[in-house]
């Protein structure tokens, strides 16, 4: 599965229950084991599903920098 910005991965998919079959898609590259992006979806009964929103991860990383001042 792909990303928004084309990337490739393997998609975790979470299914809930309600009127409307809701989804959630976790697509982790496979290489790394990196969070690329989480999307939702709505999966009725009877028809194509619909993207209702999606994030994807640009970079992450660690620091030992003091935070900035609120």
């Amino acid at each position: 599965m792909q990303d928004r910005h084309g990337r490739s991965g393997v998609a975790c998919t979470r299914r809930g229950d309600g009127g409307d079959l809701g989804q959630q898609h976790l697509i982790v590259d496979a290489a790394n084991g990196r969070a690329l992006a989480l999307e939702s979806w709505s999966i009725p009964a009877n028809g194509p599903g619909t993207l209702m929103s999606w994030t994807v991860q640009i970079r992450s990383g660690f620091t030992d920098d003091t935070p900035p001042a609120a």
